[in-house]
């Protein structure tokens, strides 16, 4: 006996992730052209409800992550490919390589893996639902995060706003590093070019960009600390400041976050496919 009615709501994988489906002969993605409408079996529908929606924004968040690092490891190989690639042509052909080797080598990445300065953080599921929301604002509805944002956002006058603005000081400098590289998505750069062009050097990043962008930061911030020299002391105390920094956002969660993104104009997408 079927479980899923005819037109019911319906969460459907495709691929890792889950997306919101029709339960009909076939089933249809919210949003997507009818030429990827496919034929599925039950075991890949989930039912339409809170806990499948929050294991939903989960897998994505994972996605988001790994892509994240994926992008990040991609960057730091590429940089040492010309190191590698420079000294095969000038040594000739390498040498073939034996299994002793390679699982010195492997031993030897894992020491030094255990030696870098690891910072684990707990981002709160609120927040992750937040990251999944900013995604898929951006890359699915083609919206923008209003730059600078039109109205002041409200500021909590409460001991904890002041070690947020403490904390947010101390980052400012890794913000405005980081933004243009590793913090936008694709769909953000036309709007990140136009805000450069418009505030100049006058104005740092920081001061244009909110939480949304912030938020982007955190889910870096462990690869970003393991390329330092930090001393595991000074990372405890870094993991201690933003682990209060994740709390206050998660408290303050309406007053620091947009509800809606902005709607595009057909102009900014062809300025964005001539890039």
């Amino acid at each position: 006996m079927a479980i899923f009615k005819a037109e019911e709501r319906v969460l459907c994988y495709h691929g890792p992730l889950l997306y919101e489906a029709k339960h009909m002969y076939l089933v249809h993605y919210k949003g997507w052209k009818r030429t990827w409408d496919e034929w599925v079996p039950e075991t890949r529908v989930k039912k339409w409800n809170e806990a499948n929606l929050k294991f939903s924004k989960e897998l994505k968040m994972e996605a988001i992550v790994a892509q994240k690092r994926l992008a990040d490891e991609q960057k730091r190989s590429s940089g040492n490919t010309g190191k590698e690639d420079s000294a095969a042509h000038m040594d000739g052909p390498p040498a073939s390589t034996s299994r002793g080797q390679k699982r010195g080598r492997e031993a030897e990445q894992e020491k030094e893996n255990a030696l870098k300065p690891n910072l684990r953080l707990e981002i709160p599921d609120l927040l992750k639902a937040q990251l999944v929301d900013d995604w898929e604002w951006i890359t699915k509805d083609s919206r923008l995060v209003p730059l600078p944002p039109t109205q002041p956002r409200k500021d909590p006058r409460t001991a904890e706003a002041a070690i947020f603005h403490e904390v947010i000081e101390g980052l400012r400098a890794y913000f405005d590093k980081c933004l243009g590289n590793m913090l936008l998505y694709k769909f953000e750069r036309q709007q990140y070019l136009e805000v450069r062009k418009k505030y100049g050097d006058a104005h740092p990043m920081s001061q244009v960009f909110g939480a949304e962008h912030l938020l982007r930061l955190f889910v870096s911030m462990q690869d970003l600390v393991a390329a330092t020299e930090m001393d595991p002391q000074a990372v405890a105390v870094l993991r201690r400041h933003l682990t209060g920094l994740l709390k206050y956002m998660l408290k303050h969660h309406k007053e620091l976050f947009l509800r809606e993104y902005d709607v595009t104009s057909p102009y900014y997408t062809r300025l964005l496919n001539h890039q």
